[in-house]
């Protein structure tokens, strides 16, 4: 199946509140937008901060997601962001990460660029994914 069809079929629920859309797939990386709405602001209507490290964590899972062998998954178990600029409501968030760089504890640790359209600024966004954690798919 087409990556990108994958991604975007197969949205997470989380995903879909924040309005991700993902707009390039491959094995070698993902690119996603998001629009800025009010929802997702805080004041003075500027995109919240949460709201973009769960975008850039989304794409960081989906970029390693796209690597997995069949029934293994993965899970943040660190993360970095540095806020560069501001994204005002109308703008739209333009995310991508690579999917190619793996360390030796078997994580991989992607790095989520984010730019604003419409708006100056950018987000860096670093996370360490560790890489084909079983999926238990009934939890207790």
């Amino acid at each position: 199946m087409d990556k990108l069809k994958f991604l975007n079929d197969r949205q997470l629920p989380f995903a879909k509140v924040l309005g991700l859309k993902y707009i390039a797939a491959s094995e070698t990386g993902v690119k996603a937008e998001m629009v800025v709405r009010p929802e997702l602001c805080t004041h003075p209507e500027i995109l919240h901060g949460g709201a973009v490290m769960a975008f850039a964590d989304t794409l960081g899972a989906a970029a390693t997601v796209l690597n997995l062998p069949e029934g293994k998954g993965t899970t943040t178990i660190e993360s970095k962001t540095n806020f560069l600029g501001p994204a005002p409501v109308g703008a739209t968030v333009i995310g991508e990460t690579p999917a190619s760089e793996h360390i030796s504890s078997g994580c991989k640790q992607p790095d989520e660029i984010c730019h604003w359209v419409a708006a100056p600024g950018a987000t860096r966004f670093r996370s360490l994914e560790p890489l084909a954690v079983p999926i238990d798919l009934n939890p207790r």
